[in-house]
């Protein structure tokens, strides 16, 4: 199934420009840079709105923003966050201009609306703006029900017939895999967990200032933006949080937001220095913007403040190298028909072209449908990872017979029977490798029999040959 369709649809468009596929990549990150830019204005707009166009404010919040880690990380690793953050922005300012009877109420309404087709879950903002607009347009209240539901309908209910009539399903398979399954009570106190660690790593100040804003003024549109903020806080919060949260900062279901969250901290920040003289108070402000920028991008130590001044390689640039070598491994001992077992179902599945089992289910609706799986090493049930609990190697290994096994994942442990009795393992340059016995999709002409243990190892004059090379001792295992 998917959870972002056009997304997907767009990155599919790609294919039809004249480049090789190991360059497809550049156009979507130029693509999210895009998209990164194009929100910075709409940033610097939407601040303006706010502050009534007193630059500081603005030239802050759009600073705050461009240099936000987790933000860029997102949109330049390929995701739809570029995007959707600004749709959410431009809503949101909309929205401010909505109170002024500058726009219609169904532009923004229609945007959020529409939006749900790049993701499902951007819902959540589109109930939020439509919940704002209710209580504060009690005028047109029933015109922001009829257009506000009747948009998020008609857009949910084009995907689900598609979706029902296509994969027999009625939700995406990822809501299958991470919302079921699990106990309710432990997701959502992991999701509490990470919220509290994003708030905790950036000295919890920065999310107080517009709190404290809203006490001291009881703003309409401060309320609006912190409103949005803590709609998606309380939606990561609700699913558990996200599986990459080791990066710090914001997950994807809270960068969407953090452009508005950035000009409320900026505009509260320069109205507590109201007191102080002109040039004195923009000096301090520019001061307490370097240091929020500081803090916002605090892991515990200098790494989040290095990438962001480009001193530091991208984060998952090892990881995707590896990724990317084992796809080259793979496309040079197999046949095109092989099929390949992988839990990153989407760096070797892409370049090797060939069909994938995916053992962590986010492709395979049996996995995603199953009971939450236990640690084979604690016998406990598995700590709660967003799409990352649910496994069955009797039937993705022992049913589905992969010609290859490119990684598995620790918390299944090894695989046993099935790779023991039925695979060869093989060490091959920093990984290893698990090809079935007897299959005829590998290049078995690259393979000997390894003297005094089972199975076999690569002719070390086939693989230099090919390009590649013995397992060093610098392993990435199983």
């Amino acid at each position: 199934g998917y959870t972002n369709l056009a997304w997907v649809l767009y990155m599919a468009l790609l294919h039809l420009v004249p480049l090789a596929v190991s360059k497809l990549s550049v156009l979507v990150q130029i693509s999210g840079g895009v998209l990164l830019m194009a929100n910075l204005y709409v940033t610097a707009r939407l601040a303006d709105e706010v502050c009534g166009h007193q630059a500081p404010v603005t030239i802050g919040a759009v600073l705050l923003t461009a240099l936000y880690l987790p933000l860029n990380t997102w949109a330049l690793q390929g995701m739809e966050v570029s995007l959707l953050a600004l749709v959410v922005t431009a809503a949101v300012w909309m929205v401010v201009r909505v109170r002024r009877r500058q726009t219609d109420l169904r532009w923004p309404l229609l945007l959020l609306a529409g939006s749900t087709l790049v993701r499902m879950d951007m819902m959540v903002p589109t109930l939020a703006v439509i919940l704002f607009l209710v209580w504060e347009q009690r005028d047109r209240r029933s015109k922001v029900l009829l257009w506000g539901l009747g948009l998020l309908v008609l857009f949910l209910g084009i995907q689900t017939v598609f979706r029902v009539s296509y994969y027999g399903d009625w939700l995406p398979n990822t809501y299958y895999l991470k919302m079921t399954g699990y106990p309710v009570g432990e997701r959502v106190e992991r999701g509490a967990q990470v919220l509290v660690a994003m708030v905790g790593q950036a000295w919890v100040i920065p999310f107080l200032l517009p709190l404290a804003w809203l006490l001291f003024e009881r703003s309409r549109v401060n309320l609006l933006l912190l409103w949005i903020f803590l709609s998606q806080c309380a939606y990561s919060v609700y699913v558990g949080g996200d599986v990459w949260e080791w990066y710090g900062g914001a997950n994807r279901f809270v960068s969407l937001a953090i452009p508005v969250l950035m000009i409320s901290v900026s505009y509260a920040s320069w109205r507590f220095l109201g007191k102080t003289g002109g040039r004195r108070r923009r000096l301090l402000f520019g001061v307490a913007v370097a240091a929020l920028v500081i803090v916002f991008n605090s892991r515990g130590d200098l790494s989040g403040i290095s990438r962001v001044g480009l001193l530091e390689p991208p984060l998952h640039r090892v990881d995707n190298e590896n990724m990317v070598r084992r796809a080259q491994l793979i496309e040079r001992l197999t046949e095109p028909k092989a099929s390949i077992a992988v839990t990153w179902a989407g760096i070797v599945p892409y370049l090797t072209d060939r069909p994938v089992v995916d053992l962590l289910g986010k492709n395979d609706r049996v996995i995603a449908h199953r009971p939450a799986s236990r640690d084979a090493r604690t016998g406990q049930l598995a700590e709660f990872l967003p799409g990352h609990t649910k496994w069955d190697y009797s039937y993705s290994l022992g049913k589905l017979k992969p010609d290859v096994v490119v990684q598995g994942w620790p918390a299944a442990g090894p695989g046993e029977p099935w790779l023991s009795s039925e695979y060869h393992r093989v060490p091959v340059e920093r990984f290893l490798l698990h090809f079935r016995r007897n299959s005829l999709n590998v290049k078995w002409e690259y393979f000997r029999p390894a003297e005094g243990s089972q199975g076999s190892l690569p002719s070390e004059a086939a693989l230099s040959a090919a390009g590649m090379s013995m397992a060093s001792n610098r392993r990435v295992g199983f």
